[in-house]
């Protein structure tokens, strides 16, 4: 028999409480590495519910609506979103950085022109 990971529980308690669910609706269900002193010995946050392959889509759906819990295919997408975040914060500094940059840079153009015009002019008030 194949299985496919239908849920990735938050802790060993959620994956039994999801493995029940599932077999109480008639799927087949075990969680990855079950034997509870394993799980308990390395604090498994990441226990994987699997579902028979026949079966994952009624589980996956079941897991959704009764439990409401993020099933397999949310997860890894959750998992990409959040690895993408720090990546757009980098880009976003950069970008908040350049516009800095940008505005130090003429802000001094600014600032030397004026003082061109000012020591221009003092040479000819002098004259006179």
């Amino acid at each position: 028999m194949r299985w496919r990971n239908v849920y990735h529980a938050v802790n060993h308690i959620d994956a039994w409480l999801a493995k029940n669910t599932l077999e109480m609706h008639g799927v087949a269900a075990r969680i990855r590495d079950e034997h509870a002193t394993r799980m308990m010995l390395h604090g498994h946050g990441n226990a994987v519910v699997e579902a028979a392959e026949s079966d994952h889509l009624l589980a996956r759906e079941v897991l959704r609506q009764v439990r409401g819990v993020r099933t397999d295919t949310e997860f890894l997408e959750w998992q990409e979103l959040k690895h993408r975040r720090p990546t757009r914060k980098i880009l976003l500094g950069a970008l908040a950085l350049l516009a800095a940059a940008a505005a130090a840079v003429g802000g001094s153009m600014l600032v030397s022109a004026r003082t061109l015009e000012v020591t221009e002019s003092r040479p000819s008030q002098a004259r006179r």
